[in-house]
């Protein structure tokens, strides 16, 4: 690790809009939030692709799977000003995603978007078969970081993970805009400039 104080990152919500939930809100007001996690669930633990995701969209609720990609390319755009940000923050921090996520989602959402050149690493929960707020994601991320870490935050705009990191022991605040994140960064003392 180059630096000893380490910024981690929430994805969707910061970095992009969450396509899921979007699409979950709007054509499915009563019980979208549930359908949604009875999907994404099992797929951010890595027990389907964005591809097997998007196919049992079609089977349990009907949905079109050309119509939702292409709901999801209009919507889940990156936020090329975070990402720039994220990219600046590396020169004097380790910048790092912790992003609940299935196979192929990122890189569908982020094509043309080298997300190396903006975080040092980046905890995928479908690779790890673990996702937030389980308090094993926590634990993962803690221990791969190593004892060197010298000062640690969590940035997520979902408040059960913010609570869920800080019963982890990983000091964590509520992604509001990047002008709130700054100020909290300032505000610890890392070096954003």
């Amino acid at each position: 690790m180059k630096h000893r104080d380490v910024i981690l990152f929430d994805c969707y919500g910061i970095f992009a809009p969450d396509t899921f939930a979007s699409y979950f809100a709007m054509y499915f007001p009563q019980d979208g939030a549930a359908k949604k996690e009875a999907i994404c669930s099992k797929a951010d633990r890595g027990e389907y692709t964005l591809d097997e995701a998007v196919a049992k969209l079609q089977e349990d609720y009907e949905i079109n799977p050309e119509e939702f990609l292409a709901f999801m390319d209009r919507t889940s755009v990156p936020i090329p000003d975070m990402l720039s940000f994220a990219t600046k923050l590396r020169e004097h921090n380790t910048v790092c995603l912790l992003s609940n996520c299935m196979e192929g989602i990122l890189e569908r959402n982020f094509a043309g978007f080298d997300l190396s050149k903006s975080f040092d690493r980046q905890y995928r929960s479908y690779r790890l078969h673990l996702a937030k707020p389980g308090p094993e994601i926590f634990a993962y991320v803690k221990k791969d970081l190593g004892p060197n870490v010298e000062r640690l935050v969590f940035f997520d705009d979902n408040p059960v993970n913010v609570e869920a990191a800080l019963s982890a022991g990983i000091p964590a605040y509520l992604y509001i805009d990047k002008e709130r994140c700054q100020a909290v960064l300032k505000q610890l003392g890392y070096d954003i400039d």
